[in-house]
Order: C-alpha cells, then structure tokens, then sequence
C-alpha cells in the first residue's frame, strides 16, 4: 500500500513538471492561432474596402456584395453603396477617424460586425464591415482544440509518470516480495516443529512418567528444535547442550 501511495506521488510529480514544461509552448500556440483567425478577418475587410475603392472609381459597385457606405460627416450625410438594413454610427466614425485607416467594432440586435472605416480627407471617410461570427466561431474552435490538447497532454504525462513510476519502483517491489515469502516460508517451516514441541511437553507434563519417558519427550522436542529451515534461506541454529 505504502508503495502505491509512493507511485501515486511520483505519477502526480511527474504529471505537474510535464504540464508545465509544455503549458508556455501551448499557450503560444493558442495565441499565435488566434492572431492568424483575426488577421485574416481583418485582411477581408481591407478587401472590401479595395473593392469598394474600385466600385467609387469606375462608378460601378456590381462588386459590392457587403455592407459599405460613402460617408460626409461635414455635411452631415451618407451613401449607401450596399446596405442591408444596418444602423452604424457612420457620423462618428467619420468624425473620429483622423488620417489613417482604423478598425471598430459594432453590434445590433445581438449580432457583432467588424467595421474598416477609411478616411478619405478630414470628416470624409469609405466605410465597410462584416459579421464577425465565423470569426468568433474560429476563435471559439481554437479554444475547444487548446483545451483538448491541454486534456490530452494531462493524460499522456499521468500515464508515463505511472510506467515511469512503476519501472523505479520495480526492484523495491520485488525486494518486498521475497522478503514476505521468506517470512512466509519461514513461518511454514517453524509451524511443524513448535507443534510437535507443544505436544510432546504437553503431553509430557500430562501426568507423573518415568525417565525413560521423560528422555523419549525430550528428544522429540530436541529433534523438532533441530530441523533444519529451508536450504540458503535460514541458519540452522545448533541448540545447547543439555546437562
């Protein structure tokens, strides 16, 4: 039992120095997903503001599949040049966005939408966004896979630390069970002779005997006492001499 404990103990140690060594790896790893999924989100929309830059140019917006507008907040007014029932604050944004091109976030009716605001001169901006849920819904995945291979990692150092543990512990083990099957033996070995030394005494001290009796009882104990334990395992013992 005391060595179950022991293995137990080195499993765990093993598991916690395991998880740690590999939690910074893992953790990089996750981030570095992460910032790839909104990178590449953040890259489409700076490809509809490029489609829509087109679509201004060449006065055709047949490119135009999302949501974008063309935005005067001086005047107060906006265009939309695909528009699919969405309220941003478009003003704002025109107002706030000084000379370079910026990212904000907006929401309606429970749904996330991204939004690339590009200014064009001071309170005049080109501005276009997009749901955010596939992207929140990668984010989400990466998550799920981090936390699995977080699991996976917890159950693959539990199980080396266990044969790991079980491996160093294999030569105490063994020790512990010769030592329990020596004593074993041992106590096989003895139990014959103390029953016929019990027996042959009790019998002797039953009654009043003669010498000769009481000689015959005493080289039964005598004989038992002598018997030898099991070969390279006990010393005999050599008993007195009985004056």
């Amino acid at each position: 039992m005391k060595l179950r404990r022991l293995r137990l103990r080195l499993t765990l140690l093993f598991a916690v120095v395991m998880v740690g060594l590999a939690i910074g790896p893992l953790l990089l790893w996750r981030s570095a997903a992460a910032d790839r999924v909104r990178d590449d989100f953040e890259d489409l929309l700076v490809e509809q503001m490029e489609a829509v830059q087109r679509a201004s140019i060449i006065d055709d917006d047949a490119g135009v599949w999302f949501p974008a507008w063309f935005v005067n907040a001086n005047e107060g007014w906006f265009d939309a040049i695909e528009d699919w029932n969405l309220e941003p604050p478009l003003i704002t944004w025109a107002q706030t966005a000084g000379s370079s091109p910026s990212f904000r976030s907006y929401s309606q009716d429970g749904d996330r939408f991204q939004a690339y605001v590009n200014p064009l001169r001071s309170g005049v901006a080109l501005v276009t966004l997009n749901s955010t849920e596939e992207r929140d819904d990668d984010l989400s995945s990466v998550d799920r896979r981090t936390l699995l291979l977080g699991l996976l990692l917890v159950a693959a150092a539990t199980g080396l630390g266990w044969i790991g543990a079980g491996l160093a512990l294999g030569p105490t083990r063994r020790l512990i069970d010769d030592q329990q099957g020596f004593l074993a033996d041992a106590a096989h070995e003895m139990r014959t002779p103390l029953a016929v030394i019990q027996a042959s005494s009790s019998q002797a001290l039953a009654r009043e005997r003669s010498s000769e009796e009481y000689v015959r009882s005493l080289s039964e104990i005598r004989s038992a006492a002598e018997r030898r334990q099991p070969r390279d395992r006990l010393t005999a013992v050599e008993p007195h001499e009985v004056e």
